[in-house]
């Protein structure tokens, strides 16, 4: 895969994680061939990621988001911190 065309596949699989819409999701509106490879590039690298242990950028910023707006963990953080930088 060129340069040019990972930054492409980049920008989409995090637009797509950012809205929320996982690969199983995609695959229903995967309907050229271009898409369909898409797809399996999003799934596998997603289950790399699971398989690892790891995150993401994105998947960093969606699950501090999905913590924060926890009642009880928002309150345990506030009582800690008087700041939180999110840079």
């Amino acid at each position: 895969m060129e340069a040019k065309e990972a930054g492409r596949v980049h920008g989409k699989l995090s637009k797509l994680k950012e809205e929320g819409m996982l690969p199983e999701e995609y695959e229903q509106f995967a309907y050229s061939p271009q898409e369909k490879s898409f797809n399996e590039i999003y799934r596998k690298y997603q289950d790399e990621l699971k398989k690892n242990n790891g995150l993401d950028f994105t998947d960093i910023l969606i699950f501090t988001e999905k913590h924060l707006k926890n009642e009880e963990v928002l309150s345990k953080l506030q009582d800690k911190f008087k700041y939180i930088m999110i840079d």
